[in-house]
């Protein structure tokens, strides 16, 4: 059986071009209205705008104890999503069972772009744990995240919501 490297978790093996890039906004805010004991409105609305940027590096480890890099770059890619619901509760009970029951509907909107064609990967020999730190960045290409924005992917998801929260009283 092959003994595998000790890594000392407390050093940085990386070289200092790797990154992982993300710039996140954040927008939510929330309503509940009680207008009477037995209703209850409640709503929430959020939006979220992400972009990311990756200049990755991975390895495998090869029978000698020296690794092999795999350096990965990603062009930006931005992340917009936003939704919301909308419910109305309601007790009531029925004998010895309490009822809260929820109609409502929510939606939730997301799209995705990507710049350029995608990702780039390399692969490079074999190297000491050590000389990774000093790996230098590759050459991505002229092109590499200049390119046009991609058509969007858009998944959309509509609900319609029915339930009822059941409780049996002491009486059951």
């Amino acid at each position: 059986m092959r003994e595998r490297t000790s890594i000392d978790t407390s050093k940085r093996y990386t070289p200092k071009w790797s990154s992982n890039d993300v710039e996140s906004h954040k927008a939510y805010t929330s309503l509940r209205w009680d207008p009477s004991k037995h209703f209850t409105l409640r709503s929430v609305f959020f939006y979220q705008d992400t972009r990311i940027r990756n200049h990755l590096i991975s390895f495998s480890q090869q029978v000698d104890k020296t690794f092999i890099p795999r350096t990965t770059n990603f062009p930006w890619e931005k992340y917009e999503n936003y939704g919301g619901y909308i419910y109305l509760d309601t007790r009531f009970s029925t004998f010895a069972v309490d009822h809260k029951l929820t109609l409502g509907y929510s939606s939730t909107y997301y799209e995705y772009f990507l710049r350029g064609n995608g990702f780039v990967l390399r692969s490079g020999t074999s190297l000491s744990l050590n000389e990774v730190k000093n790996l230098s960045e590759p050459d991505w290409g002229e092109s590499f995240g200049k390119g046009t924005v991609s058509s969007p992917w858009i998944d959309q998801y509509n609900n319609v919501l029915i339930g009822d929260d059941i409780t049996f009283n002491d009486q059951l």
